[in-house]
């Protein structure tokens, strides 16, 4: 797993899983990383092209639609990937449904915890918020979706 962030407990807990669940495990990391791209665009931390002021609404709001469209959007490389990968699996839209809730809500606990009390600014460290979405939602699909 790519993710420098995942722990190696989490690492020997995917070792413990057929090579068709470690890829799933694989895509949720990559897809979480990529559909979360919103927190480092301009309506996130920017880079040069913020919008001012701040709009948290639309931070949300583009970061759900991002992770629903890119699930759903089989021409899109993440998509395909996870669902792909689901398919290996002889996983179903349910799980899908299941690990795209989880994505969404990591990366809106993320926002959260990125945004200031009055929401008013923003602040995340480059792309290290995205990979501790894509580690904590990992970690809730072994937990809660694909659990031993």
């Amino acid at each position: 797993m790519p993710n420098p962030m995942i722990s190696d407990h989490t690492r020997e807990e995917i070792a413990k899983y057929p090579d068709t669940l470690r890829e799933v495990f694989n895509a949720v990391d990559s897809f979480a990383y990529q559909a979360c791209h919103t927190i480092e665009g301009p309506l996130g931390e920017g880079y040069g092209g913020r919008i001012h002021p701040f709009d948290y609404d639309r931070l949300v709001q583009a970061t759900k639609d991002s992770i629903r469209t890119l699930a759903r959007d089989k021409s899109q490389w993440p998509g395909y990937q996870l669902r792909q990968a689901l398919a290996n699996a002889a996983l179903t839209d349910t799980e899908l449904d299941k690990i795209t809730g989880i994505i969404e809500e990591e990366a809106l606990a993320r926002i959260d915890k990125a945004t200031s009390e009055d929401r008013k600014t923003f602040r995340e460290h480059g792309h290290h918020g995205r990979q501790y979405i894509a580690r904590n939602s990992v970690e809730r699909v072994i937990k809660e979706v694909l659990p031993r």
